[in-house]
């Protein structure tokens, strides 16, 4: 019974890794199709469309990428707080090459502009600034807002709103406290779907395993060598797609500059091209997270349906049982399997 529960923890780990990355690769894929389209069309329309697929997938697993995208959707919209903090937490989530020349210069043109917000609240409540949504409490970093007048809406679960009229000077970081008693410890965490760019992700070692009744080690089995086909298949067919999209890109903008610095930055552009040299090194930078994502979904499906092949092979009960291991960081996601089942 302890080897068979240890499968059941093993399984459950597994399907949340794999449901986990299903959502973060869909997410990102909406994300760079809605940003294909603006850049396509250059309307407001279509920036706040990118903008908010970029929040959704960000939402989900935070990277250099997606906080990047971030910025370059906020800054094509005027919103400068919001690209700077978005910019910012790039730059200390590890942004390199073009895409960090290019924030950090963005950054050294706004920043000194701007003001924080340090916000302590209730679990799951809104915070809007001047009416734009800005994440859920807890903030995983100060807001970023702009010097002067702001206007600060929280609003909580259950709909009761506090709105807090604020005067800042630049680089002044202000904290303030909006709990609200019990409603601050006993809040149910906020929906995924309406979760943006500055929500905290959540944690997996809240998850509980299930406790109803086990599936068989061959139904198991099945399940985990199906869905890890299926995401090793998508990740297979979007690799040679996104590295085809990131040469394209490479070769427009060679077309474009006159000084290059490497395959994916542009040092001195052609006369009268530099905002289409700019969205060409956007377009490496998009590429490059999606192909990212295309190998996470390779190895997390490679390893889903190794373990799915083994349990269909219908191990014994008195082998050891399996270990698994949830690796993540900034910019990877992955699983390490090991023992038997």
């Amino acid at each position: 019974m302890r080897r068979l529960g240890a499968r059941v923890l093993a399984l459950a780990l597994l399907l949340a890794s794999s449901a986990w990355a299903d959502g973060f690769d869909a997410a990102l894929r909406r994300a760079v199709a809605a940003k294909e389209l603006a850049l396509d069309h250059d309307e407001p329309a279509a920036w706040l469309e990118t903008l908010r697929a970029f929040q959704d997938a960000d939402a989900i697993h935070s990277t250099p990428e997606t906080k990047y995208e971030l910025g370059g959707a906020a800054a094509h919209l005027k919103q400068a707080d919001l690209a700077v903090e978005s910019y910012e937490a790039a730059v200390a989530l590890g942004l390199q090459g073009a895409a960090l020349s290019h924030a950090q210069e963005y950054l050294a043109q706004n920043a000194a502009n701007m003001a924080h917000v340090s916000l302590r609240g209730s679990a799951g409540a809104e915070v809007r600034v001047d009416g734009a949504p800005r994440g859920r409490l807890p903030l995983a970093r100060p807001l970023t807002v702009f010097a002067g007048a702001v206007k600060l809406e929280v609003v909580e679960l259950d709909g009761t709103r506090q709105a807090r009229a604020l005067t800042l000077r630049a680089q002044e970081t202000q904290e303030l406290d909006l709990s609200v008693g019990p409603l601050a410890a006993n809040a149910a965490p906020p929906s995924a779907t309406n979760s943006t760019a500055n929500a905290a992700p959540p944690s997996a070692t809240n998850s509980t395993p299930a406790q109803s009744a086990t599936p068989s080690a061959p139904i198991a089995g099945w399940v985990l060598l199906v869905s890890g086909g299926a995401v090793l298949t998508a990740g297979v067919v979007l690799l040679p797609v996104a590295q085809g999209k990131l040469g394209d890109a490479r070769g427009e903008l060679a077309g474009l500059c006159l000084v290059r610095a490497g395959s994916d930055a542009c040092t001195t552009p052609q006369t009268g091209q530099r905002d289409a040299a700019q969205s060409q090194v956007d377009r490496i930078a998009t590429w490059k997270a999606w192909r990212a994502g295309a190998w996470a979904g390779v190895g997390t499906g490679a390893a889903l349906a190794t373990t799915g092949l083994l349990l269909v092979l219908g191990r014994h009960e008195d082998r050891p049982s399996a270990q698994v291991g949830v690796v993540s960081t900034n910019t990877e996601f992955g699983l390490n399997v090991a023992g038997t089942f």
